[in-house]
């Protein structure tokens, strides 16, 4: 048996449709029309930035302990599973959030991997707040892996 359906090709073939279609209208516009569209896409940008500013100062945010011993420990892990992959690694912690990078040309865990090759991957995966899986300029995957140290906990009021 076989199944067969092509989400990406055609999810891609719509975002090219309507970015083609954006581009033709742009280029129609005249140049008053294009300074219109851009100053809306930037108040836009600064209401968002607006709504997140104000969501933050709505809550507190608190650095977890246990979370950034847990952290220090995945890390930990994402060095030996990387040296066992092989991948490029950067781990980098920011504020409240801590990131773990891993890049090469291919990643493949087959039967003869090592056990802890598999629950370590496993494990990165199944505690990361995000993840995604991009294709650099170089043909490299890149893995990355989000975690939080903190949590939220609404402001009483005051």
């Amino acid at each position: 048996m076989k199944i067969e359906k092509k989400f990406y090709t055609e999810e891609a073939a719509l975002w090219r449709g309507l970015e083609n279609e954006e581009d033709m209208g742009i280029a129609g516009m005249s140049f008053e029309e294009e300074e219109d569209r851009l100053l809306r896409l930037e108040q836009e940008a600064q209401q968002v930035e607006d709504r997140a500013e104000q969501d933050k100062k709505q809550n507190y945010q608190i650095i977890q302990q246990e979370k950034l011993n847990r952290f220090q420990i995945l890390s930990n892990m994402a060095l030996e599973f990387a040296e066992l992959a092989p991948m490029d690694i950067t781990v980098n912690t920011e504020n409240f959030f801590g990131r773990i990078d891993m890049s090469a040309d291919c990643l493949m865990i087959l039967t003869s991997s090592p056990a802890e090759m598999r629950t370590a991957f496993l494990t990165l995966l199944r505690e990361a707040e995000s993840i995604s899986i991009l294709r650099k300029d170089n043909d490299q995957i890149v893995l990355s892996l989000i975690y939080s140290f903190c949590t939220e906990i609404p402001r009483g009021k005051e």
